[in-house]
């Protein structure tokens, strides 16, 4: 008969726990100890906490002075107020998994949900949750129950912590037909989940189940009932006495599970009696394979082997006594193979420099106890919990946390197991460093720190940004980018040297190059492009469309006159521009701003009728005259003849720029962009010189043959601008 013992079996690290500290506080022995109820669900750990002066009380009323441990399954929110009241000590054995779903529970309470907590009504912990979850929280167990439930317009579902999934899953389909609003929280134990799906498989395997456990243990029945589907021979004991070896005649494969209240001692004694049932029926069949061969053997085959020795028959004439039979406190030899065996490799086999998975049990103000499946908790000293330093450990970790540890050493001057969890993020962090490096990935971090010559920055392990790698621009302090978190490049990764070197320039650089190639390719003359005002220069500005630069040239910022982009832009303004030109093999492109604001010409004729008397400001003085500023991007001409009724030389001799003046509108041409104004009809009328007026007309109506050109005026912006 073949023995097989689950690798989940027995106590999960919640009872664990609720042990330790039952045990801790015994040590102390300063007050009369209860527990609130069972402390677990196991009548046989019970008893033996109560020979060792544990009482169990059924509730508060029961003790009136003295300390009592909440059991793991939890209680109440209103058990503790009233222990307080009774002035009574409360050490919370609650197993973390139990107290998260409690806490989630409220929450849901808290906001609204109408909380539905699946599990057995009956169970302690179902119980206690349901005092978290509200007055109105609603218990089911089942498709059924769900089925019959109304709806709601939002349902808040816990789940009791050794549910099975696959009920849980039934009981979530009925639901969701149930509300438009369903928030789940999963607060199934990964333990119970590991704890039932090795049984499951384990009883695929074999041709009867042993599950080990209390029969009044919610994950040890739930454990029968996961075995009995594959394997109908499935039998629920609590102790090794009750087993019978009749139960597994002519059995060739046995498997053994244990819930997780049940005792490593307990399981052990089973596995025992499972040997010796093993050996029972290995030597019964011997015996029947020798019988048979006597039977079939003829008489005269018969030999002097089958007759007694003659000392043997004499010693047993005398009387004399049989072979001592083996002590029965002495363990044979053989009961360390087999199944025995298969116990004691339920331990796991750790090696230094390995890294695992553990839960936490417990946190201290210097030290982390963390369960990874050993013999005992290993200890996560606060100096290895994290690459930062740490005031509370608890500000790190909380119990039932499930965290990735490395294993410092298995045994250290006093026994302990001692783990780190600050190199074992670390140990990750040059896994997925060495992965994107290969890859040509970047990788994420934070900059903890600037030092001489670059930054250091965390990315599970401390790597270094020279300062030329920082950004495509010089940067003068650092520090700026203290607690900054951005994309790095990999320039460099040495593990022997444990060194890393990243780049944040080269992931900027790869960005803008992959944007500028995208732009340009979506570039056309025409279009309007959102844009930011990079920099500004006295013949424009220079606007990023999006990691291409174009230029915004002064005489395409606006329709009237500029004197210096600053007026009209500053750096880092968003603004939208036309796209005048694109030159792709020298990579230029031409941009206009007035070409996308409305063009005050269009509607001079109405504005500015002839004989009109308007109101407006000298801006710049010509040879021939002044330009006169009627709004932004309307400037008018008063020709020399018309700045007053005498004759006048130089403009300068009546305005200046700046000046506000008051003039009258004689001629509009809103297609050349031109107004022609007068001064002179605001002065005392003198006799006006012919040649002044014939100056005038012909500038305003044949360019080419008057005293004023086209030429001449730009000649004379030209001198102007190059003045200012």
């Amino acid at each position: 008969m073949e023995i097989t013992l689950a690798g989940k079996a027995g106590f999960c690290f919640g009872v664990k726990r609720a042990l330790a500290m039952a045990e801790g506080a015994l040590a102390a022995a300063d007050a009369p100890l209860y527990t609130y109820g069972p402390l677990v669900h196991n009548q046989n750990v019970v008893d033996r906490l109560r020979k060792q002066g544990v009482r169990v009380a059924d509730g508060l009323d029961e003790i009136s002075a003295g300390r009592v441990i909440i059991r793991a399954h939890g209680v109440p929110p209103q058990a503790f107020a009233d222990a307080a009241a009774k002035g009574l000590t409360v050490i919370d054995a609650t197993c973390p998994f139990v107290k998260r779903a409690q806490e989630l529970a409220g929450e849901l309470f808290r906001s609204g949900y109408q909380v539905i907590i699946i599990g057995e009504r009956d169970h302690a912990e179902v119980k206690a949750l349901f005092g978290w979850a509200g007055e109105q929280a609603i218990i089911i167990e089942n498709q059924t129950e769900a089925a019959a439930l109304p709806s709601f317009s939002r349902i808040g579902v816990i789940i009791q912590t050794t549910q099975s999934q696959s009920n849980v899953n039934a009981i979530l389909a009925v639901l969701e037909k149930k509300t438009k609003d369903l928030k789940i929280h999963n607060t199934i134990c990964f333990a119970t989940q590991e704890r039932q799906e090795e049984a499951s498989a384990l009883a695929k395997k074999v041709d009867a189940m042993v599950v080990v456990g209390s029969k009044t243990s919610a994950n040890t029945n739930r454990l029968v009932d996961i075995c009995s589907v594959h394997t109908p021979r499935t039998v629920l004991v609590e102790t090794a006495r009750e087993i019978r070896s009749e139960w597994f005649a002519n059995t060739r494969r046995v498997g053994i599970t244990a819930g997780a209240s049940t005792p490593d001692w307990l399981i052990k004694e089973v596995v025992e009696k499972m040997e010796e049932i093993r050996k029972e029926n290995e030597m019964a069949e011997a015996e029947t394979v020798e019988n048979e061969k006597i039977d079939q053997a003829p008489e005269s085959e018969a030999t002097d082997a089958d007759v007694p020795a003659p000392d043997a028959a004499a010693a047993a004439d005398e009387g004399a006594a049989p072979p001592a039979e083996p002590d029965a406190d002495q363990a044979p030899a053989e009961k360390e193979t087999g199944a025995m065996n298969d116990y004691e490799d339920t331990f796991r086999n750790l090696r230094e420099g390995e890294i695992v998975k553990g839960t936490v049990m417990s946190v201290t103000h210097d030290e982390v106890l963390v369960d990874v499946g050993y013999k005992s908790e290993g200890v996560l000293p606060i100096s290895e919990l994290s690459r930062q330093w740490v005031d509370n450990p608890a500000a790190v970790v909380q119990r039932g946390d499930v965290i990735d540890v490395f294993i410092v050493s298995v045994e250290d001057n006093e026994g302990k197991l001692v783990l780190s969890k600050k190199r074992a993020e670390e140990g990750a962090a040059w896994e997925r460093l060495q992965e994107a490096y290969q890859a040509g990935a970047t990788v994420r971090g934070t900059v903890r720190e600037a030092v001489k010559g670059g930054l250091l920055v965390d990315v599970g392990l401390s790597c270094f940004v020279p300062a030329s790698q920082v950004d495509r621009r010089y940067v003068k302090d650092l520090s700026e980018y203290v607690g900054q978190e951005h994309e790095f490049a990999i320039i460099e990764l040495d593990q022997t040297k444990r060194r890393a070197v990243l780049s944040r320039r080269k992931v900027l650089e790869e960005t803008q190059a992959k944007q500028r190639e995208a732009t340009l390719a979506d570039l056309a003359e025409g279009q309007t492009r959102e844009g930011t005002v990079k920099s500004l220069t006295s013949f424009g500005a220079f606007i990023d469309l999006g990691g291409v630069d174009g230029l915004l040239h002064i005489s395409e910022m606006s329709w009237g006159h500029i004197g210096h982009p600053s007026e009209v832009l500053k750096v880092g303004d968003k603004i939208t521009v036309m796209v005048l030109s694109i030159d792709r093999e020298r990579n230029r492109i031409g941009l206009g701003l007035k070409q996308v604001l409305p063009d005050p010409w269009s509607q001079l004729s109405e504005k500015y009728p002839v004989g009109a008397e308007v109101t407006g400001k000298v801006v710049r003085l010509v040879k021939f005259g002044a330009f006169v500023e009627l709004e932004p991007g309307i400037d008018g001409l008063v020709h020399i003849s018309r700045l007053a009724a005498r004759h006048v030389n130089d403009p300068g001799e009546v305005v200046q720029p700046g000046d506000v003046v008051q003039v009258k509108v004689v001629s509009v041409k809103p297609e050349e962009k031109r107004i022609g104004l007068s001064m002179a009809e605001f002065e005392p009328k003198a006799e006006p010189e012919a040649a002044a007026e014939n100056d005038y007309a012909a500038y305003m109506d044949d360019q080419s043959t008057g005293e004023v050109t086209i030429g001449e005026m730009v000649e004379a912006k030209n001198n102007e601008e190059e003045k200012a």
